[in-house]
Parts: structure tokens; sequence; C-alpha cells
């Protein structure tokens, strides 16, 4: 699968320009694991996507290729958009997102096995996978300092 990946790797930095954010993400997430799975089908309409230049395509196949990666890689739980700076609710001070404050509040919902923060994305696995579900009925859509976040639930 490797050269498949090189090969999904490459696309992505020619498409790059049509959706920067999404290729640089989905880039690094696939460079987390060694062991990554791709169906034919995602690839097939990535080689399309790299011959159209359709942007309006590109978000769909980014969207698939995320959730393999991230089934691939263990992660059963993520949420976009976070923001870099946050203020805590309690003392109204500004602070990161890093990994300490996303693992404390996520730790408040189940037990965190993995957390991998990606370009404003946190990847997680929660060790019960019951958690992913009650936790984005909590959180998907909710503000997070100026952002609005989504959750997925893989």
């Amino acid at each position: 699968m490797t050269s498949s990946i090189d090969n999904i790797e490459t696309m992505l930095k020619k498409l790059r320009y049509l959706n920067p954010k999404g290729c640089d993400r989905t880039i690094d997430l696939m460079s987390y694991s060694n062991d990554i799975h791709i169906d034919d089908k995602t690839v097939q309409e990535l080689q399309l996507i790299t011959i159209s230049r359709k942007a309006d395509k590109l978000q769909g196949v980014l969207d698939k290729l995320e959730i393999q990666i991230m089934k691939s890689c263990g992660f059963n739980f993520a949420i976009h958009n976070i923001p870099t700076h946050a203020s805590d609710l309690v003392t109204d001070v500004v602070t990161p997102t890093n990994y300490e404050n996303i693992r404390a509040t996520l730790e408040q919902f189940g037990k965190v096995d993995q957390l991998k923060i990606i370009r404003g994305t946190v990847y997680t696995r929660f060790s019960n996978s019951n958690v992913c579900n009650s936790t984005h009925s909590l959180i998907n859509n909710m503000q997070m300092g100026e952002n609005i976040i989504n959750t997925l639930v893989v």
C-alpha cells in the first residue's frame, strides 16, 4: 500500500492550491501511520480530480480519505475547527488549545487512549466507542473560543 500512499500524497500536493488546509491536514494525518488502507474507488476519484481540477469534488474525497485514514490509525472521533486559543470558562483567562487542555477536556467524557492534533483538528481514540456518540451529541456545532467546532464519529 506504500506506493498508493506515496501516489495519494503526490496527488494531494498537486491539488493543494484548491484546498491547502484540507490537503495539508490529510498528508499530515497519513504520516501518522505506516499501515493505511485507502479503497481503490477513493484513489480513482482523487485521480479524476487531479485531471479535472474541480475544487467542489475535492472536499468530498478529502472527507472520505480522512475517515479511511482515521480507521487505519485507530481513531474513532474527530473535532474540526478548534481555535489556537480559547478563554477558560471559569477564570476567563485565554489559554492555548494544546494537548494537555484538549486531553483534560475530553477525559471528562471518557478515557482517551490516543490523541493527535493536526492543523486545527483533534483526532482521538476513546476506549469506549459509546463515548464517541454521546460526546458528539454534546459538543457538535458548539462554540469553542471564536470557532464553531464540528465533530465526526468513525
